[in-house]
């Protein structure tokens, strides 16, 4: 049998209803912050991760119901953002490719989702733009995008988790710099109140630590039709306990190369990224080709690395995927 799943997505307002005060409301991504590895000050939106590596990494959010209130005082852009909806990141559905379940290695577990203690989440940001320069001092309080467990019990060989998204507060600090083909960028936070698993996440309650989170990276477009993305990231567990799965520091990194050919009208596309504090890596090679005004062809291959039961590509590395598209445009 076949399903359709239809997703509202983009459906919203923006006007200004007095000078240099602009209002955008409805459901909607309000995309922050300069990192694509971490989610660091970029806190408003969950993601999509039912499809690790088929999605670029900075198209995976989903949209939710937001006000984005936004007032310019000289050189200085003022942003208040509150969002209305308790919705965790999108994961696979069980049983299939990308199911994470599927790290339990068949384990029986049955999962009681609690309401997060408060529905709305906030962000208060302040912007400075100053010849090149550009600085977003951000803070607020937002639920994790993640369940994370409470407690635990097992009768026989069932498991049941009761869960909750973490309600964290966060101050970030993120910017970027443009020297003629360069674009140098950071994105750095301090969080309090995440929760992090034990080395068997089966096991209840989870520990709560302050992280302390920092990605760094540079866009480089002085090759011709060539511009090059590298990232690298980082974060820190405070108060760390050796009974974490995670370690105290960890580490991750992402390069990418594209290509536009033939008069614009061919893309091709080349990513490596390792997840952070994890060995496990993806790698695509992606084309998009305009064939005419009307007909477009994409494809994409992806491969997943993994040698170890404890990385979180494990469960997908015989998954390797290619895509092929077709794309019609009615006029």
């Amino acid at each position: 049998p076949t399903s359709a799943d239809f997703t509202l997505k983009d459906l919203y307002i923006d006007f200004y209803p007095v000078d240099n005060l602009w209002l955008k409301i409805g459901n909607q991504i309000i995309a922050r912050g300069e990192s694509n590895l971490l989610i660091s000050s970029d806190v408003n939106n969950p993601r999509d991760l039912s499809t690790i590596g088929l999605q670029d990494l900075d198209d995976i959010r989903v949209n939710i119901p937001s006000i984005l209130a936004s007032y310019n005082v000289g050189f200085i852009k003022q942003e208040v953002i509150v969002s209305f909806d308790d919705k965790t990141n999108k994961v696979a559905r069980s049983g299939t490719a990308f199911d994470p379940a599927a790290a339990f290695l068949g384990a029986s577990i049955i999962t009681n989702v609690s309401r997060p203690r408060y529905d709305i989440s906030y962000a208060v940001r302040n912007k400075i733009r100053l010849s090149g320069l550009e600085l977003d001092l951000s803070t607020g309080e937002y639920n994790n995008k993640q369940l994370s467990t409470l407690s635990s019990s097992t009768f026989g060989t069932t498991t049941t988790l009761n869960t909750q998204q973490d309600r964290i507060f966060y101050l970030g600090l993120s910017g970027n710099v443009a020297f003629s083909d360069v674009v140098l960028k950071f994105d750095t936070s301090h969080k309090r109140g995440k929760r992090f698993p034990l080395s068997n996440p089966l096991i209840g309650p989870w520990s709560e630590n302050e992280v302390s989170e920092f990605s760094m990276g540079a866009d480089y477009s002085g090759f011709g039709d060539l511009s090059i993305n590298v990232e690298l990231a980082s974060t820190y567990i405070h108060n760390y306990s050796a009974q974490l799965a995670n370690k105290r520091n960890e580490y991750g990194y992402s390069l990418r190369f594209d290509w536009r050919l033939y008069n614009d009208s061919l893309d091709l596309s080349l990513q490596h990224a390792n997840i952070l504090g994890d060995n496990g890596s993806f790698s695509s090679v992606s084309a998009l080709y305009e064939l005419s005004d009307r007909v477009n062809l994409r494809s994409k291959f992806i491969s997943f690395d993994s040698n170890s039961n404890t990385q979180q590509l494990y469960p997908y590395r015989h998954q390797d995927l290619i895509e092929l598209t077709v794309d019609y445009y009615f006029n």
